[in-house]
């Protein structure tokens, strides 16, 4: 859930409740400025994890597409909006696009050989399917705070550890911050 699709709703995230979550479920929720995310144990395995980013060949090109625009939102190249929110043109998602496959289509088999159109069209699926897409049209698109909880990287444990955890904790307050 994220502030802007329900404001008041947001506010009823209190103590109490992320408690009585957590003892009577098992879950946990994760409450920050813009948006709150529910962690289930448990749901990686079996049917779950199909949803979970990084599974597929399109997921990962997904994931490396939100650290382009991460990326250029450091840069100052992309401004967020109310709420956290961030609208790209399409028309920039392909140039993000054609960038991260230049640097990682070696890894992605058929799919690096995709029309960057088709590659465009799969990703927008993998988004919209973790929550992530607020808005869409034929030029833009508006994503939602929370796909900073998703953090690509290839390469091994240690390179992963390497990027330190004030990376990780900033990249997991907001993905346009």
């Amino acid at each position: 859930m994220t502030r802007a699709q329900d404001p008041e709703a947001f506010e009823q995230l209190s103590a109490p409740l992320l408690e009585d979550l957590q003892h009577t479920l098992g879950w946990r929720l994760s409450v920050n400025s813009e948006y709150a995310t529910l962690h289930r144990e448990g749901l990686v395995r079996g049917m779950g994890s199909r949803w979970m980013p990084g599974r597929s060949a399109a997921s990962s090109v997904a994931l490396l597409l939100l650290s382009a625009v991460r990326e250029e939102v450091r840069r100052q190249r992309l401004t967020p909006e109310d709420y956290g929110r961030l609208t790209v043109t399409k028309m920039r998602l392909y140039g993000l696009l054609d960038q991260v496959r230049a640097t990682h289509r070696a890894r992605w088999g058929t799919m690096g050989k995709e029309s960057t159109e088709k590659l465009l069209e799969l990703v927008l699926a993998e988004w919209r399917l973790w929550g992530g897409v607020a808005v869409s049209d034929r030029a833009s698109v508006t994503l939602e705070p929370h796909l900073a909880r998703f953090d690509p990287t290839y390469g091994t444990e240690a390179a992963v550890e390497a990027r330190g955890q004030s990376e990780k904790q900033q990249a997991a307050t907001s993905l346009f911050d």
